[in-house]
């Protein structure tokens, strides 16, 4: 769920689409292609080009849960490089509310998160992380309210009580 975007690992999902078609990959959002990412935008092509991926376009913001519920695995599949260093997916959250197995790339700020969502670097480690993900452990009762837990931790209220008590300190 979200922009189609260069920063995206097309080429790990063309990976992951190719040896698993017994997947299927889901996305749901904007898709803006630049030209000065002429290779990206031909990865992006050909992904979504492949018949286990379903690109599903932009929904009103208001229809995205009811997309999350569905999700098998929800994956936040960046690269690796200086702009992804700083950047915080806030739909991480929106996943873990919505009790969601999350797979991601080691973001420094997923990293915070490694005991309650798997990362992956390579093809190998990504399929093997989201076989799991896919399995009976990572969807009881027990390990869906985990995930729903730690979302509470970081809804806005308490984001926005965490940025006043700084600013006030």
């Amino acid at each position: 769920i979200g922009r189609l975007k260069h920063q995206l690992d097309f080429m790990l999902l063309n990976t992951l689409a190719q040896r698993h078609r017994e997947w299927s990959f889901v996305f749901v959002g904007p898709m803006k292609l630049y030209k000065e990412y002429k290779e990206t935008n031909d990865l992006i092509e050909s992904f979504l080009s492949m018949p286990n991926v379903y690109y599903l376009g932009e929904k009103p913001i208001d229809a995205l849960p009811g997309y999350v519920q569905y999700m098998d695995v929800c994956m936040l599949c960046y690269l690796m490089n200086d702009y992804t260093k700083f950047i915080y997916p806030l739909k991480l959250h929106e996943y873990l509310a919505a009790g969601r197995p999350v797979v991601g790339a080691p973001i420094r700020s997923l990293l915070d998160f490694k005991d309650i969502i798997e990362l992956a670097r390579t093809p190998e480690e990504w399929s093997s992380a989201i076989a799991y993900a896919l399995g009976q452990k990572t969807n009881d009762p027990a390990a869906i309210e985990a995930r729903r837990a730690v979302a509470r931790e970081h809804d806005w209220d308490n984001l926005v009580m965490l940025i006043v008590r700084a600013l006030c300190e």
